[in-house]
């Protein structure tokens, strides 16, 4: 996947996955070039469901 394409599916702008590449706090990615960068659709949405948050309805159910 593109940071474009992550950026949708997560709902997070392609300048924060750029920050979160330079700090190592997003979803892993694969450098394939110094300016091309893609990821892994199974790889994102494992980070996602890693950041998870449950709350008091959603627990309950």
């Amino acid at each position: 996947m593109t940071t474009r394409q992550v950026a949708d599916l997560l709902g997070l702008s392609s300048e924060w996955l750029f920050q979160a590449r330079k700090t190592r706090i997003g979803p892993p990615f694969i450098q394939l070039s110094r300016q091309t960068v893609r990821y892994e659709r199974d790889d994102v949405l494992a980070w996602a469901r890693k950041h998870r948050v449950e709350t008091k309805e959603g627990a309950a159910a």
